[in-house]
């Protein structure tokens, strides 16, 4: 696995070094109002009434990715928008999730063995052809469907 982090903190004494993650959302709405108006939005309120990242977004496995790879404890993630000609920024530590992370490394080595193994020994994706078949259920006792799944890299 790699990681492309956006910088390495290196602090003294117990807290060493850590990651950094900078997004830069383009918005006209400060970071408040970008978590009210869109529900895709990475960032939400929580129980605590304090913003924090989703940890359903992408951007928290991209995080827990990038402190696995480079065997940091906690990253700094760094959001920053402009609007009106003004600045809003939000900081947020965020800690290794040992338990997520051991999940991702399941499906991670899944996926690898089960589709990106078998596309170097066969190279069917190569030659035009689906990886793999998937069979959809039947509509009647008679009739059979299969679907290809094609897996793109």
């Amino acid at each position: 696995l790699a990681a492309s982090t956006d910088g390495i903190i290196h602090e003294g004494g117990a807290n060493g070094r850590g990651v950094l993650e900078i997004k830069c959302p383009q918005s006209i709405l400060p970071i408040e109002g970008l978590c009210s108006q869109r529900k895709d939005f990475f960032l939400a309120v929580e129980d605590d009434g304090e913003l924090h990242l989703k940890k359903t977004h992408q951007y928290y496995t991209q995080i827990q990715m990038e402190m696995a790879v480079t065997k940091c404890a906690r990253a700094d993630f760094v959001v920053f928008t402009s609007y009106d000609s003004q600045e809003d920024i939000f900081i947020e530590r965020v800690h290794f999730d040992e338990q997520f992370w051991s999940k991702c490394c399941n499906v991670i080595c899944d996926f690898f063995k089960n589709f990106v193994v078998l596309e170097l020994v066969t190279k069917r994706l190569r030659r035009n052809k689906s990886l793999v078949k998937i069979k959809e259920p039947q509509l009647d006792s008679h009739v059979t469907h299969t679907t290809s799944l094609t897996i793109g890299f």
